[in-house]
């Protein structure tokens, strides 16, 4: 029962997520903070930098440039607890990136109105597809 519930708030946070307008390298890192986070007893993510770069496959570089868009975009609170030891990190629900729209892709976000999905094989163009969840 304790596993169905933390299963369903890491599921509740995960759609939040994968619909935030977020760089997609942020997001990956978001992911993997939410997923190591114990949402049962909230209690941090404390994975080390260079096993979560592994993971999550980016440079330490990277890693940085990323943790610190994810802090100011107010998705991830830090806590550092000194230069030996991981920094503890709590996923948060935070705002859009303002300049994503600016994104070649942003135009097939869910959020906007329409979605385009499938190559229309008669004249090579898309075809415009509503999303069935903001209907």
């Amino acid at each position: 029962m304790t596993e169905n519930k933390k299963q369903d708030k890491l599921y509740e946070y995960a759609a939040i997520v994968q619909r935030a307008k977020l760089d997609g390298k942020a997001k990956a890192l978001l992911w993997h903070y939410a997923y190591t986070y114990n949402w049962t007893t909230k209690s941090p993510s404390f994975y080390s930098q260079r096993i979560l770069c592994a993971e999550v496959g980016m440079s330490q570089g990277t890693y940085y440039q990323k943790r610190q868009y994810l802090v100011d975009l107010g998705w991830v609170k830090i806590r550092k607890r000194g230069f030996d030891k991981p920094c503890l990190v709590t996923p948060l629900e935070g705002m859009d990136d303002p300049d994503y729209e600016k994104r070649s892709w942003a135009k097939w976000h869910p959020s906007n109105k329409k979605q385009f999905t499938n190559w229309d094989d008669d004249d090579g163009q898309m075809e415009e597809v509503n999303d069935p969840l903001t209907e």
